[in-house]
């Protein structure tokens, strides 16, 4: 075999590098892991769950490689290295005529998986696959010569038929036109061309008819059903799955084309190559020379010629590379910035989910994007601060409800704990152990929960599962290590902060059970949390924020002397001296103001700049002709303040 010239090894390389920036950079793998959640055990017996269905050993080393997503550098390399290896083989079956490596269409799955990679909600092993298919078809190819019997060659067919489809599932497809294509070069030289004709077929109605046969008669369990590879009601995977099909499909075509060339034709090739060189050495000296200067000029010329064509190769080949990236990029926009904030939150990474949250469209404000700001900005003590820079169309807490979507009841569980309610806690746990059975994150919560409910031999099941999960292995040895020299976790700060907060009565009826009310008393649920402990600082700024939001004056009015117990950066300046967070000044102003109240509050001030602030908005509001004129003019001075919320809410002037 003749390897690509170094230009195409240099072409190949720097190709490749610009693959791992994007997907460093633009992608950044940690969202993948986050998003998708891809679970990996060691413990004995995790390995034999996935062999009982076609596909299985496809998605199991996904999950194995998948684990190298949680890391940003390491994860960009890992997925680079899966699309070469995917190209790679494409490389070994696209050769021209004398061994060189045609580049182009070898690199074309790179920018197919490339695009995928962009679909974070997309667990399907798409790479894996891939190379399983190739790598079937390349050994194929290899033994095809070996066979000297049609025996043989079905008996081969039919081997790697049924391992690229047990192992790989979807892979069935990108194996089956090139093995049909390896069978046709077999046959080619005895067999008539309608007996060839008839022999491809056969091998590709068998291809296509051992999974639907599987599926149809329910022979095994299917993760993946073939209808699903080829249609779905989201076409951003169909196109992936179809442009790789129809790129194998091409290959194929491309080796029958090679071999009608003459690649393989041995004997004929060298005949015909000894008499050219016998007719040449009859040439005439000046015939000879004439030809050579022709030569010259013709060598020159096609010199010039091909260093141009790799001129436009080149920017064919990284126009193509930047075009998949600039699409990809923009199409997966709002997934990503979703995924960004949901993995910054669940990371604790607070500065970086605020920063994302500030990147994200107004429309892309929901349910949980809106609690996952507000959480951040509770706890680097800014919400009452900061709270109307973001829309908040909302409750600024998660519904208290079942939801099939996985990262909504990860953090409702979170929610739950953080905020005391310990038993609600292991309830969503629970319903989210049913949604996905082995996401470590699931038995994180849920080892928390007991730990905090002191059920600590509940907690070592789970714990003892997570040492056997590579990201979550330390944690959970480390949690272990602590039971076992202190069961009640005294030193465990998390622990006990949440012991402290945890209810001790049954509020049910309370919460749960009021005339008038479809869902819960958020007002009483979070107020129950106050009277456990009066310090829950988050219970005590999400009813804060709860009365604004429904721009219950008199409710905060009644909660606002709670304002000089609260601890932590939003109330006490760096030098040490009280202060009250912003949105709490405009609100009390407004309630002054609309009630004629003159009580003082201990340990709470409205600063003269807020008075002020006041003033000038009543002023641009009374001036301005109507509702949309007064929105259009007050946004940009007081667009993040309580006072244009009070005013207009979260709907935008446009």
């Amino acid at each position: 075999m003749r390897w690509p010239a170094w230009g195409a090894y240099t072409q190949a390389a720097l190709f490749f590098l610009a693959v791992f920036i994007y997907l460093r950079n633009g992608i950044d793998p940690r969202l993948i892991y986050h998003w998708q959640g891809p679970a990996f055990y060691t413990y004995p017996g995790f390995a034999g769950e996935f062999l009982r269905y076609p596909g299985g050993v496809a998605d199991y080393l996904y999950g194995l490689i998948a684990q190298c997503y949680a890391w940003r550098d390491w994860g960009a390399l890992v997925l680079t290295a899966e699309i070469a290896a995917a190209c790679a083989l494409g490389a070994l079956l696209v050769q021209r005529p004398h061994g060189k490596t045609r580049l182009l269409p070898a690199l074309v799955p790179a920018l197919l998986l490339l695009y995928h990679a962009n679909l974070y909600y997309d667990a399907a092993p798409v790479r894996i696959a891939l190379v399983i298919g190739l790598g079937c078809a390349v050994a194929f190819g290899r033994l095809m010569p070996s066979a000297n019997r049609p025996a043989a060659w079905f008996g081969l067919f039919a081997v790697f038929l049924a391992a690229s489809y047990y192992s790989g599932g979807t892979a069935l497809v990108f194996f089956a036109p090139l093995a049909a294509c390896a069978l046709w070069v077999r046959a080619a030289p005895n067999w008539p061309i309608a007996v060839r004709i008839f022999l491809c077929g056969a091998a590709l109605a068998v291809a296509t008819g051992l999974p639907v046969a599987v599926e149809t008669y329910r022979l095994l369990e299917v993760r993946w059903p073939a209808a699903s590879w080829f249609w779905s009601s989201d076409m951003s995977p169909v196109v992936v799955f179809w442009g790789l099909s129809l790129w194998a499909a091409a290959v194929a075509g491309m080796s029958l084309r090679r071999v009608a060339s003459g690649v393989s034709g041995g004997p004929a090739a060298s005949d015909n190559a000894g008499s050219a060189e016998a007719a040449s050495r009859r040439t005439s000296g000046r015939a000879q020379r004439s030809q050579a200067a022709g030569g010259a000029r013709l060598g020159a010329a096609w010199r010039q010629a091909a260093r141009l064509g790799q001129y436009a190769f080149t920017a064919l080949l990284f126009g193509a590379l930047a075009g998949v990236m600039g699409y990809s990029y923009q199409a997966a926009g709002r997934d990503r910035r979703l995924a960004a904030l949901d993995y910054f939150t669940w990371s604790e990474d607070w500065e970086a989910a605020v920063r994302t949250a500030e990147a994200l469209k107004p429309g892309e404000f929901n349910s949980l994007s809106r609690y996952q700001v507000n959480l951040a900005l509770h706890e680097l003590g800014r919400m009452g601060d900061e709270m109307f820079r973001f829309p908040q169309n909302g409750g600024p807490l998660l519904e208290l409800q079942v939801n099939s979507f996985l990262p909504y009841m990860l953090h409702l569980t979170s929610m739950c704990l953080r905020l005391g309610r310990v038993n609600e806690a292991e309830h969503y746990g629970s319903e989210a152990l049913v949604f996905r059975k082995t996401d470590p994150r699931v038995y994180r919560l849920l080892a928390l929960t007991y730990l905090v409910k002191g059920q600590t031999e509940a907690a070592r099941k789970f714990l003892t599962v997570l040492s056997y999960s590579p990201p979550d292995r330390r944690w959970a040895n480390q949690k272990l290590q602590a039971l076992q020299q202190d069961p009640q976790l005294s030193g465990d700060e998390q622990v006990q902060q949440l012991r402290r907060r945890r209810l001790q009565a049954d509020d049910m009826l309370t919460v749960w059970q009021r005339a008038n009310r479809t869902g819960p008393d958020i007002e009483r649920l979070l107020l129950n949390l106050l009277e456990r402990d009066s310090s829950n600082r988050m219970a005590f700024e999400f009813l804060m924020g709860y009365y604004l939001l429904n721009r219950d004056l008199q409710g905060f009015r009644g909660l606002a002397p709670r304002i000089a117990e609260m601890a932590g950066p939003g109330y006490v300046r760096p030098s040490g001296v009280r202060r009250t967070p912003r949105h709490y000044q405009e609100a009390l102003a407004l309630f002054i103001e609309m009630t004629g109240s003159s009580e003082k509050i201990a340990g709470v001030e409205i600063e003269p700049e807020t008075v002020s602030r006041t003033a000038r908005f009543k002023q641009v509001v009374a001036r301005a002709g109507g509702k949309r004129a007064a929105m259009l003019e007050a946004r940009e001075g007081f667009g993040d303040t309580y006072l244009y919320y009070y005013a207009f809410g979260s709907e935008s002037p446009q």
